[in-house]
Order: C-alpha cells, then structure tokens, then sequence
C-alpha cells in the first residue's frame, strides 16, 4: 500500500496587524493600515488595505490570505479631537477690593497655556495669574490634539489708590484752651465718592497748654485704602499777650508765603498796637528806626521778596517777624 504525502494545505487564518499613522490626541485625520507578513487580499474597503479616519470609530476589515482563510481584524480610532478646549477661569475675588486677584484657570482635559513658560496642565491641576491692578489679559490654550482656544479675563475692580485729604483751607486752626470738643471734622474733605470716614489724631495736641501741635488726619475709603496728613494747628492761650497771624498763619511756623497782600491780625493786645514794616530782610532795630508805620493791617505786596514786621502794644510786648512773599 503506497502513502501519498499531502503538503502545501493551508487553513490558518492570516495575522495581520494594525498600524495606525498616530497613537497621541490629534486634529487630523488618522491613516490605518494593514500588514501581514503574508500576500494578503483585502475582501471589502475596495480591496484597499488602509482607510483613513477624519472622526473616531471603527471599522471591520475582512482579509483573507491566497488560501482562501478568511480572518476579521477591527481597526479603532479614538484619539481624534477637533473640539476646542473648555476652560473654566474662577476668580478668588470678584467684588471691589485693594487686594491682588487670582484667577485660576482649568479644564475637563489637558491643556497648554501657549507663550507661558509653564509645563503641560493635566485635567487635576490648574493654572494661577494674579491680577495686581485692574486690567484684562487673554490667554491662548492649546489641548494635546492642537486645537487651540482664546480665553478672556477681565479684572475691573480693583483699587489700590487712596482718597486724597482735603483742607477746607490753608489757614492754621486756632483753638481756645481748653476747647477738647473742637469740630475737627470741618477742617477736611476727600476727594472720593467712596469715602468710608476721615478719622483725626489729636494724641499729640495738648488742649489745656498754649503752643503750635500736629493733628493727624486719615481718610479711609469703602474698601480699606487709607491715606494719613498731617496739620499744623494752634491752641490759643488768653493770657499770652500779643498773639499775631499773619495771612491766617503763625509766622513763626510759615515764612514762605503766596500773595498780593501781607493780612495782620493780633489778639490779646494791651490796649493800642503799633505795626512797621520795611520791605527786605532787615533787622528789627532797623525796623525800629527806619520802618514805615502801617496805617491799618494790610501791606500790599508790590513784588516778591523779604518783608521785615515790628509789632508791639502799649506795654511793649513785641513781634518781629521776616516774610517771603510770592506773588
């Protein structure tokens, strides 16, 4: 009996597999393509052996080898994204404030903040900018698929400038001794319509002792900005004799003045007062000597410069005074 030896009988399945032109997230189109490492005929897909992806889904491929097996390979594409990024931006503060704002942006997948030196923002962290005064600021995202977004953030609110203090007037207060209820708050104004309160600073004004002080005045607007000045006030003792104000001032605190006219006042004056003057910077002996007797209280000042004032009472209590007027 003679055995015949059959060879060449093929009925195994072909393998074949699958490359695909890209694995990583991206925006354009996605090419699978088959190998084997056998001839193979591709039955559907025109006989083409690759197909080209412009969405994510599947697509069944049924090859067959020159046997005639027949096998099925399925192609998956799901990292085509085409879709901008949402990014959430939430603000740590979004009222009126004098405080830096931070704005914190994120997202449901990971994204780059183009023109940023940061790294790559992944879905459970985030990405800060603070806001140091009021301004807007865009910013280009870009996802790992390419698609890229532009992203607006507005900060309008806030205010870092304090009110300015206002003084009703140049003119030093004068206080009578004692007057510890004195209506501070008529002396000064702001310049904002958000002003909260103007609080003043009287610790270092003695009220029962005669002399030149400083009040503190501080503004505070509605959020907290504050700004303090500083006034030169006088409290008035009735039994110094011969108190002078010249253009409202104690001349022995301001020299410097602006004007047309040099104003003399005096209080606590022993019955009748005398006042000269000469225009320069001269000595009261001189003055005393040479000075032209002001009829009345007002010098008109007909050029700037040094002005030299006696003044004294009947009982020869005397002022001398030298003022730079500037007209």
């Amino acid at each position: 009996e003679k055995v015949i030896e059959l060879t060449g009988i093929d009925q195994d399945p072909p393998e074949v597999s699958v490359v695909y032109s890209t694995e990583t997230m991206t925006n354009k189109p996605v090419v699978v393509t088959l190998s084997s490492d056998e001839d193979i005929h591709i039955v559907n897909n025109f006989n083409r052996p690759y197909k080209v992806f412009t969405e994510n889904g599947e697509y069944s491929f049924i090859v067959s080898d020159i046997a005639g097996n027949r096998t099925t390979i399925v192609a998956v594409v799901n990292n085509i994204d085409k879709d901008s990024p949402v990014i959430k931006a939430e603000y740590s503060i979004t009222t009126k404030t004098n405080q830096n704002v931070i704005v914190t942006l994120t997202s449901d997948e990971t994204f780059e903040v183009i023109g940023e030196n940061v790294t790559t923002i992944e879905v459970n962290d985030s990405y800060t900018y603070t806001f140091t005064y009021s301004h807007g600021r865009y910013f280009v995202i870009k996802d790992l698929a390419g698609n890229q977004t532009i992203v607006e953030t507005v900060v309008d609110y806030i205010d870092k400038e304090a009110p300015n203090i206002i003084f009703t007037n140049d003119e030093v207060p004068m206080i009578s001794l004692g007057d510890v209820d004195y209506n501070f708050a008529l002396l000064a104004s702001a310049d904002s319509v958000d002003v909260d309160r103007i609080e003043v600073n009287t610790e270092d004004v003695n009220f029962n002792v005669g002399g030149i002080y400083e009040a503190i005045f501080t503004v505070f607007d509605d959020i907290g900005n504050h700004r303090s000045r500083k006034m030169i006030v006088e409290i008035l003792d009735p039994n110094q004799p011969l108190i002078v104000r010249i253009n409202g001032f104690n001349p022995g605190y301001k020299v410097f003045m602006l004007g047309e006219e040099i104003i003399i006042e005096t209080y606590n004056v022993h019955e009748s007062q005398r006042i000269y003057y000469l225009e320069g910077g001269y000595s009261k002996t001189q003055v005393k000597q040479s000075g032209k007797l002001l009829d009345g209280n007002v010098i008109n000042v007909n050029e700037s410069g040094w002005y030299s004032i006696l003044v004294y009472d009947k009982d020869f209590n005397t002022r001398f005074y030298k003022i730079f007027m500037a007209r």
